[in-house]
């Protein structure tokens, strides 16, 4: 990645950062594609949960920490949701949320807000 994704960005590279987001548990919004305040505020939030500067930008650290690599038009012709795998999923189908997060390198009590409404 050579260019930070921001507010404004557009394609699939937003939709990539969103998915995984959502698998987080940090974005609730459609993966639209779009790199709207939403997005910028689950990054932020993400950022801040794993101890990266809380910018709200994705930057090559933030795509580091997200498990993701830049989507390559070259390299692919799917969109690349699939790589990211459903946090619902994994807790779904008896798998340990924390165990999932910890892989991550996320502890998921840096996810919980003021209120533990998690």
């Amino acid at each position: 990645m050579t260019t930070p994704i921001e507010q404004g960005a557009e394609g699939p590279e937003v939709v990539g950062v969103q998915v995984a987001l959502t698998a987080l548990g940090v974005f609730s919004g459609e993966a639209s594609g779009t790199f709207d305040q939403a997005t910028a505020d689950a990054v932020t939030q993400f950022q801040a949960g794993v101890g990266l500067e809380a910018t709200g930008v994705v930057d090559p650290d933030t795509l580091s920490a997200l498990g993701g690599r830049p989507f390559q038009p070259e390299e692919r012709t799917q969109l690349p949701v699939d790589e990211f795998p459903s946090f619902s999923r994994v807790v779904n189908s008896g798998g340990d949320a924390d165990a999932y997060l910890g892989s991550l390198g996320i502890d998921s009590s840096d996810l919980s807000d003021d209120n533990d409404n998690v």
